[in-house]
């Protein structure tokens, strides 16, 4: 019986070592492990640092549409990052609930965030129907509820807000959803 205490006692030390030491290593790669967007030892999200450049370009699904040429960059850090977890904190649209969205002509803006290592990331912005935004392969999230959301992007863009407008009308000026005469 005595032998067994001492060799009990003895796996117990050597768990509590192997224990330090995983917990240990935890700490150590954590950094490695880090998502864009969350914080970093200086408390700015990692996106903040990690993007230099934005490409946007707009096109449509339907290209009798004649949607209007948009293509613009940033290079402004800090508003790119502001976009980017902006886009990552959109509430996803429910699975299995059937929407009646608005009038949806195909337009879509690709977006391109590249990091200082040239490494990019996809996203897309999507501002008629159901509008939504995502990044890389995620799920879409919703516009729908957040008016902001394209006064922020036209801001990243350096862009007035009537560039966003797809559609030309007849004076030259963008318009959205500009009548079209059928004959």
């Amino acid at each position: 019986m005595r032998r067994q205490r001492p060799l009990a006692a003895l796996v117990a030390v050597r768990c509590c070592i192997v224990l330090t030491l995983v917990v240990a290593g935890c700490g150590s790669t954590a950094s490695a492990a880090r998502t864009i967007g969350t914080p970093t030892a200086t408390g700015q999200p990692a996106s903040a640092t990690a993007f230099v450049r934005l490409h946007a370009i707009r096109t449509s699904a339907f290209p009798t549409n004649k949607v209007s040429a948009f293509d613009a960059t940033s290079t402004d850090s800090g508003k790119i990052a502001q976009l980017f977890d902006a886009i990552r904190a959109l509430k996803p649209f429910p699975q299995g609930v059937v929407y009646n969205c608005p009038m949806d002509a195909g337009v879509l803006y690709h977006l391109t965030f590249t990091r200082a290592d040239g490494s990019q990331v996809p996203g897309t912005a999507k501002p008629d129907g159901c509008e939504s935004a995502s990044i890389g392969n995620g799920r879409a999230g919703q516009i729908l509820d957040w008016d902001g959301f394209w006064s922020l992007f036209a801001a990243t863009l350096g862009v007035p807000m009537s560039a966003l407008q797809p559609f030309p009308s007849s004076n030259g000026n963008s318009e959205p959803y500009a009548p079209v005469n059928v004959p």
